[in-house]
């Protein structure tokens, strides 16, 4: 198992596949863990049960696993690829996912939406990664929408599901400074909100030299699979009827990093409020979801914001299992010392 693998499930884990198999911690069996005192312990439904809870959404904050098993699924090809459009196109691409979410999906499609720059890393483009689990025939009746709205490029094939999830690489190669934030969407869009989110976001970057990589994303992947598993069944507190929203900001002049930093918090804000769900909004943190997928929060972020509902358990069993605090990075569970996004 990749060491990519193993971070995405302590704190979630999301991807192409969770519309028809939840998230990937839902998919856990069993892990074996070590403590910060040196214990070995193995954690599953049937032992350990608390650590086991706590683990799945919250892991980072109680020790190192050194070993998962996972229930395996059977994952033939699927039709995927990149389609790119001009910006001027991001109304009509909008428009189709609202159409799309009206439609019944119990096969678990879904397609992903970036809103960023070309090859040149100047000229604005919006591109769409769609994903079918079928032919090449039934993809094209499904997503004909996206195929009315004339692409600039079209890349889509039969392919495996580890092939999609490097669709993305072009923009998230290594070596230059990046940050990352997340939001959520309700469905319907309001397109003319989003519209001016993707305006202000463009403006920013361009504004400044070498952010020609960075997007604005929106996975549109059905959240079906992920409610059905109760808010309190395990440590993860952000299963609601939304989709994802993320930043990612690539760029080199360090000088930027401060200005950077306060702009993703306020666009990741700003998505929540005129888009989205607030979960923050009249205390719902504390019955509901909490809006805010950690695995790709970069700032640390207010305990109540990332865990909710499950954060008082979630301490009393941090005090069991690591009392002295050992497992403190990224987002705490023991102080509540980050502000609220």
């Amino acid at each position: 198992m990749g060491r990519w693998v193993g971070g995405l499930t302590l704190g979630g884990g999301h991807g192409f596949l969770t519309p028809r198999h939840g998230l990937t911690i839902d998919n856990l069996l069993k892990a074996e863990i070590v403590l910060a005192d040196g214990t070995i312990f193995e954690a599953s439904d049937d032992t350990n049960q608390d650590l086991f809870w706590a683990i799945r959404g919250a892991g980072a904050q109680f020790g190192v696993v050194t070993r998962f098993v996972s229930r395996a699924h059977r994952q033939d090809k699927v039709w995927s690829g990149t389609l790119a459009y001009p910006a001027d196109k991001l109304p009509d691409l909008l428009r189709f996912a609202n159409v799309l979410y009206e439609r019944p999906n119990p096969d678990g499609h879904c397609f992903a939406l970036g809103i960023g720059f070309g090859p040149d890393e100047t000229s604005r483009v919006v591109s769409a990664i769609p994903l079918f689990h079928g032919s090449k025939e039934d993809a094209k009746q499904c997503f004909s929408g996206l195929f009315e709205i004339k692409a600039t490029a079209n890349n889509t094939e039969m392919m495996t599901t580890a092939k999609t999830n490097t669709l993305l690489n072009s923009v998230m190669d290594h070596g230059i400074r990046r940050l990352m934030g997340s939001g959520n969407i309700t469905m319907p869009l309001d397109i003319e909100a989003m519209l001016q989110t993707a305006e202000t976001f463009w403006e920013f970057c361009e504004s400044r030299d070498g952010m020609g990589k960075s997007v604005l994303a929106i996975e549109f992947f059905p959240t079906d699979k992920i409610r059905e598993v109760p808010q309190d069944a395990t440590a993860y507190a952000n299963r609601g009827d939304y989709y994802d929203a993320m930043t990612s900001f690539a760029w080199e002049n360090p000088a930027y990093d401060s200005e950077i930093r306060q702009f993703n918090r306020s666009l990741c804000k700003r998505i929540r409020e005129t888009n989205g769900y607030s979960a923050t909004a009249g205390g719902h943190w504390n019955k509901g979801p909490v809006g805010v997928y950690i695995n790709i929060e970069a700032d640390s972020i207010s305990p109540k914001d990332a865990w909710g509902v499950n954060l008082h358990r979630l301490r009393e069993l941090k005090k069991k299992f690591d009392p002295n605090n050992v497992f403190n990075k990224w987002h705490g569970i023991a102080e509540d010392t980050a502000g609220t996004g």
